[in-house]
């Protein structure tokens, strides 16, 4: 990864403080600068930087892994997963049900990372929400993997994503079906019992 020359303040500073942030937390700005500067595969690249706590890089490579999974990107999806289950182990179920299970490979997007991120930038903003894609995916498993244990707690999940936040329009409908969902095939799950009433 290279230093931008031509990169606002901020970011130039937060690159060249790099030893101070990796020992503590990133600030909220440096997170703010790694979700709008860096591509995935950057991300990817910082996550396996052993300076940083196993924590942030596994929160990296989450992040890492959703813009590849959001973008196509399966191939690199796969190994951003398994930098999660490295470096936070308490991912791993989720990521092998959720993530792991993904359609073949696609060829990776040729180009320099300026022009990848621009790309990828415009696919993510054209993409609902995370509730929304979340909502989304969990209720398309509903559909392909009814058995799937983990559904009552996803269908929780997605329900009360929507509280507030970052909402697409149909935040509402995708609550409700949720909603509808989980008490009509687990009413009698924990889970459903924890969701008495959808936003």
């Amino acid at each position: 990864m290279q230093l931008d020359l031509e990169a606002k303040p901020s970011q130039r500073d937060f690159y060249r403080a790099g030893n101070t942030v990796a020992r503590g937390r990133l600030a909220a700005d440096g997170k703010r600068w790694l979700n709008t500067a860096l591509a995935a595969s950057d991300l990817l690249t910082l996550a396996a930087d052993r300076q940083l706590p196993a924590d942030e890089r596994g929160r990296i490579a989450l992040t890492a892994l959703m813009r590849f999974d959001m973008t196509g990107q399966y191939e690199a999806a796969v190994k951003a997963a398994q930098q999660v289950e490295v470096d936070a182990p308490e991912l791993a179920p989720v990521m092998q049900t959720v993530w792991l299970e993904q359609a073949p490979p696609m060829p990776q997007v040729a180009g320099v990372d300026a022009i990848r991120r621009k790309a990828e930038l415009v696919q993510l903003g054209a993409l609902k929400a995370a509730t929304g894609y979340l909502g989304d995916h969990v209720l398309q498993r509903v559909a392909s993997k009814p058995n799937d244990a983990d559904l009552p707690w996803l269908l929780h999940v997605v329900v009360r994503s929507t509280r507030g936040g970052c909402l697409d329009d149909d935040a509402k409908a995708v609550s409700k079906q949720a909603f509808t969902v989980l008490h009509k095939r687990y009413g009698n799950s924990a889970w459903a019992k924890k969701t008495p009433y959808f936003y």
